[in-house]
């Protein structure tokens, strides 16, 4: 698997395998930015797959990773996690 953060801030994956065998051509995650009102009762507001950076942008806490599934000890998929964290959530 072959992965890369796009011109949007999303994340590109290519040529997914598993056990050897091809599963998912390529596809891309859109990035997701979320704004928190620092008023109470304003809420927040959020929007997909921006053209460029923003500050409403929930930055990625850590590189992707790829996880085994495993079910009754034998490894069934994976996963491929990436962690998101805002300093401003929950506001206020």
């Amino acid at each position: 698997m072959e992965f890369i953060l796009t011109g949007s801030d999303g994340l590109k994956l290519t040529d997914v395998a598993f056990r050897g065998q091809p599963v998912l051509p390529s596809a891309t995650l859109v990035d997701w930015h979320v704004s928190y009102s620092r008023q109470d009762g304003f809420g927040y507001n959020d929007a997909i797959g921006c053209p460029v950076f923003s500050t409403a942008t929930a930055l990625a806490f850590d590189g992707p990773r790829v996880e085994e599934m495993v079910e009754n000890g034998t490894a069934v998929g994976f996963a491929l996690v990436q962690d998101f964290r805002s300093p401003d959530w929950p506001v206020p």
